[in-house]
């Protein structure tokens, strides 16, 4: 492919009919960008400073940028996107590789990658945002509709969506992970914070959180589950191993887990609890003698191996 070079903006403007800039070959901007018009390359577009265009931005191969990439319309490439300060655009951010920025991801409609998606400061969309491998930004994540990862998903503060969040590795969060229907890891699920789900969650290994953890249907691991104030399901909560919160345990459902049951105040399940076959139940742990009344367990009938706490039909 033919490599077309732009040194000044005046150059690139000599070059636009009815507001594209269209190049068959590889386009490379030495200059600043900033048009009220699309730019369309059959190859790649490199920028060593910002491009900003009015409409789209599109290129066959990678878009690069030194500085930020912005478009009034949508940003696609067959490869790559990548940019050393932000992306932003009014519709969808589109890469058969890899989304990269140096700051914040921001997109009006969807983000999808067939590789990874990264942001040292956040990634937005008004839609869902998707990616064949990883998703991974160093303060947010939040989508209108699903987050979607093959492997994992990583924010170092929330990861928010107005559907479901599912990953086929690990999410992690280091405050808050917040879905309006279900949450789905094939490995583990953590925050440091709070795990709220409209629909279940769900983790092929543990779910951990700092705070509480609450699902509007079932809460499922391989392994434990573990909160330091409160774990409640509007269905079952079940647990391959133990399950644990240093306030309450309630479910609507059935309670049940292959280790010990321990909540520091009560369990109350609307169907059974039972514990592992040589494991035991354990309530009211952090309480004051003064207090005792209050560890309380209920069930529909008595769990047979209650070490600590008082059953109440």
């Amino acid at each position: 492919m033919e490599t077309l070079i732009i040194e000044t903006q005046e150059q690139a403007e000599a070059l636009v009919v009815n507001n594209l800039l269209k190049f068959e070959g590889h386009l490379i901007f030495k200059c600043r960008i900033n048009a009220g018009w699309s730019i369309n390359a059959g190859g790649y577009i490199n920028a060593g400073e910002s491009i900003n265009a009015g409409g789209y931005i599109k290129a066959g191969r990678h878009i690069d940028a030194g500085g930020y990439i912005n478009a009034g319309e949508f940003i696609e490439a067959g490869w790559y996107i990548n940019a050393g300060g932000y992306i932003n655009a009014g519709g969808y951010i589109n890469a058969g590789g890899y989304i990269k920025a140096g700051e914040s991801i921001n997109a009006g409609g969807f983000i999808n990658a067939g590789e990874f998606i990264e942001a040292g400061w956040s990634i937005k969309a008004g839609e869902s945002i998707n990616a064949g491998e990883s998703i991974n930004a160093g303060e947010f994540i939040e989508a209108g509709l699903s987050i979607k990862a093959g492997e994992s998903i990583k924010a170092g503060l929330s990861i928010k969506a107005g559907g479901s969040i599912n990953a086929g590795g690990y999410i992690k969060a280091g405050e808050s992970i917040k879905a309006g229907e279900s949450i789905n890891a094939g490995g583990y699920i953590k925050a440091g914070g709070y795990i709220n789900a409209g629909g279940y969650i769900n983790a092929g290994e543990s779910i951990k959180a700092g705070e509480s953890i609450n699902a509007g249907e079932f809460i499922e691991a391989g392994w434990s589950i573990n909160a330091g104030e409160s774990i409640k399901a509007g269905g079952y909560i079940n647990a391959g191993e133990s399950i644990e919160a240093g306030w309450s345990i309630n479910a609507g459902g059935y309670i049940n887990a292959g280790g010990y049951i321990n909540a520091g105040e009560s369990i109350n399940a609307g169907g059974y609890i039972k514990a592992g076959a040589d494991w035991g139940i354990y309530c009211g742990i952090s309480l004051r003698i003064s207090n005792k009344s209050q560890a309380t367990i209920t069930a529909k009938s008595e769990p047979a191996n209650i070490l600590l706490g008082l059953f109440v039909k």
